[in-house]
């Protein structure tokens, strides 16, 4: 097996091209931001929105279990939520609601979770911002 040189190792990355984001490096943007959330009965959400992106990242726990971790974006505004765990349930949707700068973005939702005790309804804002600038559409590194 030949030795690579440091040329060879520069040349194999600058032809790789440029490469999207993980989920990783996605969320750690929103690190440090405020998160706010709603709870009804075993349905507990939570948002963090980054103004500046026009987007935002939604935990889902169900009976204090995290059912889903969303990414909102631009792209990808709707998360539909159907899941049954530990004799609870939720159904329903959560929006990324993006307006132009300077209006209110927000983070809305219509879920109606259930459990023993019976129906508990979640509708309206997780949060909500006011929105600065255009919604980034996709996070790219190029290694130079």
């Amino acid at each position: 097996m030949a030795h690579k040189t440091l040329f060879d190792l520069r040349t194999d990355h600058v032809s790789a091209g440029p490469r999207q984001l993980t989920a990783a490096e996605l969320l750690a943007n929103f690190d440090g931001l405020r998160a706010d959330g709603l709870t009804s009965g075993p349905l507990k959400v939570s948002a963090k929105a980054d103004a500046t992106r026009g987007q935002a990242v939604v935990d889902v726990f169900l009976n204090e279990t995290l059912i889903h971790r969303a990414m909102m974006t631009f792209a990808k505004p709707v998360l539909d939520i159907n899941v049954a765990a530990g004799g609870a349930a939720a159904k329903g949707c959560i929006r990324l609601e993006l307006e132009s700068a300077p209006q209110f973005s927000a983070v809305t939702i219509d879920v109606l979770a259930s459990d023993s005790a019976g129906s508990h309804p979640m509708r309206g804002q997780v949060t909500t911002w006011a929105a600065k600038g255009l919604p980034v559409i996709g996070d790219y590194v190029r290694v130079l």
